[in-house]
């Protein structure tokens, strides 16, 4: 009976020992995204956990904005761990744009929530980092949650009396070739105003300066199940592996055409040709999963590659400059370090820095 026992007990570590190795095995191989969303672990959860014991603080910077009242926005649950974002809406709603800025700026640069540097706060977002590097005045008008079809009507109505050089049209592979249904619709109906609700949160509230610093800092909750929730976040990655090589025999379609791209972009093409604008950019954001990937032949990294160069292929057609940022990421030793402790967030305080740093040699140049 005794020897019995001792068997299974011996067979049974000998079998998480392979399990072990195995799944190590496929981690070095191919990595991968972790499969958070399989265990429905909660996002707030996982940034929370991650962001135990890390130090991290920061003030906003101050501009000088004749709105006297900062726009929180909570996102900071899911993102850093440590703070939300801060900031002075212009006035029309976007963020932190000095009213100058919509009669005389050098560049004007529009984009989703990469754009509008989700949860940094200034002077760490990505149009800060840009004014740093370039020198030159910026007038952001990107909006969290929008595609190219809400961009192109957010330029179209808030660009017509401006003077500008550069045009920088940020494309993020996640979503924006998806975000292109009902076009004509949209293009009718859609109706751009700074109280209408793409230039708002559900998760924003007002707060005045002072109220900064009892808003900055906002751990103080506990989860009562942190343990068994550290325990799934730790089994979803050791099998990123094992869930990347399943997708080896995934049958993925390449995107080699969409009309709606096609029409918002010569729509724009030809709205920026009227104001002789020349200096136009596309620049391309890579979407976390292309770079948590070691196999670079990877289906699904192939099928990111399909939008890559279609996108290449049509901003060329349209008389806009391509610029990839995907390669100097993917060259990077540690390219997850851009995201939230490596995980699949928006960019980090470092993320926009570096994206910044690299545009602004291809402006430069």
């Amino acid at each position: 009976m005794k020897s019995n026992i001792f068997k299974n007990i011996t067979i049974f570590f000998i079998s998480c020992l392979f399990i072990t190795i195995f799944l190590e095995i496929l981690n070095y191989f191919y990595s991968g995204v972790p499969i958070y969303d399989k265990f429905k672990i909660d996002r707030n959860q996982l940034s929370y956990i991650k962001s135990k014991n890390k130090n991290s603080s920061f003030m906003p910077e101050v501009n000088n904005l004749e709105i006297d009242k900062f726009r929180i926005i909570r996102c900071g649950y899911q993102e850093s761990g440590k703070y939300h974002l801060f900031y002075l809406p212009d006035k029309n709603g976007f963020r932190e744009n000095l009213n100058e800025l919509y009669l005389n700026t050098d560049i004007v640069l529009i984009g989703d929530s990469f754009g509008f540097s989700s949860c940094v706060n200034s002077p760490f977002d990505l149009k800060s980092n840009l004014q740093k590097y370039l020198n030159k005045k910026v007038l952001n008008l990107s909006v969290s949650g929008t595609g190219p079809i809400e961009q192109f009507k957010i330029i179209e109505k808030f660009t017509k009396d401006t003077n500008f050089k550069t045009f920088i049209w940020l494309f993020y592979e996640g979503n924006d070739h998806n975000q292109l249904k009902n076009i004509n619709d949209r293009l009718n109906k859609m109706v751009v105003k700074p109280t209408s609700k793409i230039l708002k949160s559900k998760s924003e509230i007002f707060v005045n300066y002072q109220e900064i610093n009892q808003n900055l800092n906002f751990l103080d909750f506990e989860w009562k199940n942190e343990n068994e929730v550290k325990l799934k976040i730790y089994i979803s990655e050791k099998l990123r592996g094992l869930n990347s090589f399943i997708k080896l025999f995934f049958n993925y379609t390449k995107v080699d055409n969409n009309e709606n791209y096609e029409k918002i972009l010569k729509k724009m093409e030809i709205y920026l040709s009227k104001k002789k604008i020349q200096d136009k950019y596309i620049y391309f954001i890579p979407k976390y999963t292309r770079l948590s990937h070691k196999k670079k032949d990877h289906p699904e990294i192939e099928y990111l590659n399909s939008i890559k160069e279609y996108v290449e292929k049509l901003a060329l057609m349209n008389g806009f400059k391509f610029i990839d940022g995907t390669k100097f990421l993917e060259g990077m030793e540690k390219s997850l370090d851009v995201f939230h402790y490596n995980l699949p967030t928006h960019f980090n305080e470092k993320g926009y820095n570096l994206t910044a740093h690299y545009l602004s040699k291809h402006l430069n140049n």
